[in-house]
């Protein structure tokens, strides 16, 4: 049995296309601005892994805002998935690696937004985008305040599911777009 997640350079090269999209169709939007006042910072393979597996962070957008002597600075986590999943409206984030015993990216996220959407590959093109706040997020389900499911998938991991009306309900949701099937 494993006592990790296999890294999936598949899976990756996915999820690295729809951060591609999500820089000219989701963040520009989120923030009001043009892209070109988007700055996606560019960090070594390395340090990102360890972003991502220590603080459930994918990436760090800063945003120049008129009238501000420098840019703000966000971070994300970003999760794509395939259209075939559209239906389920739902985002899921892992909770515990059962190979290893040890938490997952609910347990470390310190992201500010988490952007999640369907990408499709044949097309090049989100289909669909939510993005919510998540240090609110997390305050919400410790006083118990938004409804979850959970579930395992095939790496062995637990998860939670949360509808986006529970997401936009909780008023977390900071965009949320579909732009259909091509």
């Amino acid at each position: 049995m494993l006592s990790y997640t296999r890294y999936d350079k598949d899976r990756q090269a996915f999820s690295d296309k729809g951060h591609v999209k999500a820089q000219t169709m989701v963040y520009p939007e989120l923030f009001s601005v043009r892209p070109e006042q988007l700055d996606f910072t560019v960090i070594d393979e390395e340090e990102q892994k360890k972003q991502d597996y220590t603080y459930g962070i994918d990436r760090t957008v800063k945003v120049e805002v008129a009238r501000l002597k420098d840019k703000l600075s966000f971070t994300a986590q970003e999760r794509f998935r395939h259209p075939k999943f559209i239906d389920y409206q739902d985002v899921t984030i892992t909770e515990w690696n059962n190979n290893s015993n040890l938490p997952s990216e609910l347990y470390k996220i310190h992201a500010d937004l988490f952007v999640y959407g369907y990408y499709d590959p044949v097309t090049d093109n989100l289909i669909e985008a939510i993005v919510f706040h998540v240090s609110p997020f997390k305050m919400m389900l410790a006083q118990g305040k938004i409804n979850y499911f959970r579930g395992c998938n095939q790496k062995n991991q637990s998860f939670i599911t949360v509808k986006f009306d529970a997401l936009k309900k909780s008023g977390l949701v900071v965009f949320h777009r579909r732009w259909g099937f091509p």
